[in-house]
């Protein structure tokens, strides 16, 4: 029902109100670009990136969702928003794998350990990003006005699929989120499962990739398009790609925009009865890493073996390429993580009327992700790179697979089901309030 408060004999109906705003993050060129184990840095900017932040409220309730064109984000830099800016705070990355890094807190062990993909410290954009989110609350709520909702549903082909195997599980859900203010203008949030990574280890250019140009294009008569991106940890554009290119990604983001447009031009508003959200702390258990000298050794074994296989043997080659990626990981893991047994994160939960988004501090295997969705009547946006970074997080029978995501995650094996089962209870809490 719709808030409201009896005062001295008038009924005063509390509304749901929200505001936008958006601002420019490009780094300068010649920053470091990250996600990939190549180094690489910039040489010119192909399309700008941006965070973007949704301002809700409604009572006493309060809060600000922030997108960021970004690879990852961590609980510490989170926190920090939230102490400086005095609002409660949820902040995703879209996971580009072609804009800067480096900008995490000295407390997540695992980004730093990964500075190879993630990026060595920069503390200039660290404060340089600090002071824009902050900036760009404070736009936001300032842009608040009376507003209402509608959530649609539809399926998106040809732009993502399961990475491991062009037809392995992938659900090609969107879910959008339509908020319209009373003056007409609106925001879309989507939510879609894929790796933006269209443009590989050879891109030179700062790019958003293919969510990008879907928002750049969106925005162009919306205003304002944020992108949250689904249980993508086995999910890619590696089988429906033509090309890796800033015109392949510009097509596919195009080609989102399409599905997005298609989907959210229907349907009436609705009032906003109830807005809630929840964080709930979770620990899970890491997997047991080999000893320094057993894993030089490994890496050693594996890559003297990948220099006999022919690269023409696809399969075994990309098969020991995985592995020594995982070897090279475990060296990694061991000389930064020592004997920590257990890593505590993140997830998060916002209400609004009967619709769910869920936040996942890391990479979940679309399935995964599925199985969560399943878990209500009601629309259940799941959100990936959200809040924290924990890495890939696979399910039980992806560790016999000897695939890249299972030598590269950090967590015990039964970790994914147990993070699943904990989402799935902190919804049908949500539920009960």
């Amino acid at each position: 029902m719709t808030t409201v408060h009896d005062y001295k004999g008038w009924v005063i109906i509390l509304n749901f109100k929200c505001g936008f705003s958006k601002v420019d993050i490009t780094p300068f060129i010649s920053t470091p670009l990250v996600g990939y184990s190549f180094k690489r840095f910039s040489e010119r900017v192909s399309d700008r990136l941006f965070l973007r932040v949704l301002y809700l409220k409604k009572g006493d309730v309060e809060f600000s969702l922030i997108e960021t064109d970004l690879i990852a984000i961590d609980k510490g830099l989170c926190r920090e928003i939230e102490k400086k800016s005095g609002i409660k705070t949820f902040i995703w990355a879209i996971h580009t794998h072609s804009g800067p890094g480096g900008f995490f807190s000295d407390d997540n062990l695992l980004l730093n350990s990964l500075s190879g993909v993630f990026g060595k410290k920069n503390k200039g954009y660290r404060k340089e990003l600090i002071e824009k989110i902050l900036l760009g609350i404070k736009k936001a709520k300032l842009d608040l006005e009376n507003a209402s909702i509608r959530v649609k549903k539809n399926k998106i082909e040809n732009i993502g699929a399961n990475r491991q195997s062009s037809d392995g599980y992938f659900n090609p859900e969107l879910l959008a989120l339509d908020i319209k203010k009373q003056s007409g203008r609106r925001c879309i949030l989507y939510n879609f499962s894929c790796h933006p990574t269209v443009l590989n280890y050879k891109n030179k250019e700062i790019s958003a990739d293919f969510p990008g140009f879907t928002a750049k294009s969106l925005e162009e008569d919306i205003e304002m398009c944020m992108f949250l991106n689904g249980s993508a940890g086995d999910i890619s554009t590696r089988f429906t790609r033509k090309e890796s290119s800033l015109k392949e990604a510009k097509r596919l983001g195009e080609l989102l925009k399409e599905g997005i447009i298609k989907t959210i031009n229907s349907g009436d508003y609705e009032k906003v009865d109830f807005l809630n959200f929840k964080k709930e702390k979770i620990k899970l258990n890491l997997r047991k890493l080999p000893s320094m000298n057993d894993a030089i050794k490994e890496y050693k074994n594996l890559s003297n073996k990948l220099k006999r296989i022919s690269k023409e043997d696809t399969l075994k080659f990309r098969l020991i390429e995985s592995r020594l990626e995982g070897a090279k990981l475990n060296l990694k893991y061991r000389e930064i993580l020592k004997d920590i047994k257990e890593i505590e994160t993140v997830i998060s939960c916002i209400v609004i009327n009967d619709n769910y988004i869920l936040g996942i501090p890391g990479e979940l295997f679309n399935k995964l992700g599925d199985d969560i969705k399943n878990n209500s009547n009601g629309s259940i946006f799941v959100g990936n790179y959200f809040y924290d970074y924990i890495g890939y997080i696979p399910p039980k029978g992806e560790y016999d697979n000897n695939t890249y995501e299972a030598f590269s995650t950090i967590l015990k094996k039964g970790s994914a089901e147990l993070l699943v089962n904990a989402s799935k209870n902190l919804i049908n809490r949500m539920k009960e309030d």
